[in-house]
């Protein structure tokens, strides 16, 4: 029988596709609207649960026992941007919710994915101490594509949890053939990518630039706001001609290593792309992770 995985606030549904051939997405779960809309544009298998996560008992994800839950809990709780209210913050609830949620369903294992910080939080420390008295094993570490050989910095918290024993160790054999940026962008870019005149000059000194003519070229994190806010939300591109351009959504997902079939749905706008790539994981990274967690 194949394994069984749930995706759990899914977006995109990078962890579900993460999984592969390593098994099956049974359920995805996600109260967006837009991330329904995906996963139906893109085929995504599983039934998929449009609304908020902590109205779940745990019974409906996988077979009580059985089964492996992915899960992505908001991050803004441990991010500066966020005020990093740790559990003060309503969104935060996603990790007692998830506690309780693991003491009913008693997956036999668990991958949960966010910001670096959370790995310092009280959060952490709840979801630990719960997995402990359940009796998982786990391990936890920082991961970044950059390891992998893939020019993008995404600089990402992972735990893994088995029950009943440690999970794997994550094979981190960079790819081969090495990769470069300049394999990940389109030759005719949208007229709409090219950065305005006015902004370049104003924040000459503060933009992020990546020339991807130059060996070793690597594009900083893209945060869900890449595309309105021109700084600390990721690189700009430097053309033949001096020019800057945006990244394009498409080349987003190129780094963040989705399947080539994936593609967004044709009524989203830019900004909205944006906003879904921006939020989106490193599919080749979790597919380590995965793999690990089923040995």
């Amino acid at each position: 029988m194949a394994r069984q995985f749930a995706d759990i606030f899914c977006g995109t549904g990078g962890l579900g596709l993460a999984v592969g051939a390593l098994g099956e997405v049974v359920v995805s779960v996600d109260q967006s609207p837009v991330a329904r809309r995906w996963h139906q544009h893109n085929g995504l298998g599983g039934r998929f649960l449009e609304k908020n996560a902590l109205g779940l008992t745990g019974g409906e994800l996988t077979p009580e026992g059985e089964g492996f839950w992915l899960c992505s809990p908001p991050c803004q709780p441990y991010t500066a941007k966020g005020l990093g209210r740790d559990l003060a913050d309503r969104r935060a609830g996603t990790i007692p919710w998830l506690c309780a949620a693991l003491g009913r369903g008693r997956p036999e294992g668990l991958l949960v994915e966010n910001v670096p910080p959370f790995g310092d939080s009280e959060a952490r420390g709840e979801l630990v101490a719960a997995l402990e008295g359940l009796g998982y094993g786990w391990s936890e570490q920082v991961l970044c594509p950059t390891m992998l050989g893939i020019p993008n910095r995404r600089l990402r918290y992972f735990l893994l949890a088995r029950r009943g024993g440690a999970p794997g160790r994550p094979d981190l054999t960079p790819l081969a053939p090495p990769r470069n940026l300049q394999q990940y962008l389109m030759e005719q870019p949208a007229p709409e990518l090219w950065l305005e005149e006015g902004v370049a000059l104003r924040l000459e000194h503060a933009l992020d630039r990546v020339d991807p003519r130059r060996e070793g070229a690597v594009a900083a994190c893209f945060s869900s706001a890449y595309g309105r806010q021109h700084l600390r939300s990721g690189s700009l591109l430097v053309q033949e001609d001096g020019r800057l351009r945006r990244f394009a959504p498409e080349e987003i997902l190129g780094l963040l290593h989705y399947p080539g079939g994936c593609s967004f749905p044709p009524e989203l706008t830019l900004e909205a792309k944006y906003k879904l790539a921006g939020a989106a994981v490193n599919v080749e990274v979790v597919g380590r992770l995965v793999a690990a967690l089923c040995r």
